[in-house]
């Protein structure tokens, strides 16, 4: 119950944007800091298409799927989650958002960092 509450306290303080997961995800970690959210990306399988993953973004409160951006449409969600320190230095560094696991525009930097591989590596 004090989860709900905790998020839908959230989902009043911002306004979501239509197909801007990364945007809506990373926004909602940045102003529930205090709520102990984690950030993830990945895949979801939405009620709508069932069968069909997309990539996409949202948060965990608890293990427990918060996706500010689907309304709850998510069926199943498959990805991985990323430090608030290293979602908070992307923001910054790039003055936006966006998806952290496909930054290929930044020569794979957060992805090599997720990874933990040297930043030179490449195949």
């Amino acid at each position: 119950m004090a989860e709900q509450r905790a998020v839908c306290r959230l989902k009043q303080r911002f306004r979501s944007e239509k197909n801007h997961c990364y945007g809506n995800s990373q926004r909602a970690l940045l102003l529930g800091d205090t709520l102990g959210l984690e950030y993830a990306e990945g895949y979801a399988v939405f009620k709508d298409a069932p069968g069909f993953p997309v990539r996409h973004a949202w948060l965990l409160l608890n293990g427990k799927v918060v996706d500010v951006t689907s309304g709850g449409n998510g069926h199943d969600y498959f990805g991985i989650t990323i430090p608030r320190k290293t979602v908070m230095q992307f923001v910054l560094e790039n003055r936006g958002y966006g998806p952290l696991t496909d930054d290929w525009h930044l020569g794979w930097k957060y992805t090599h960092l997720l990874l933990g591989w040297p930043a030179a590596y490449s195949t």
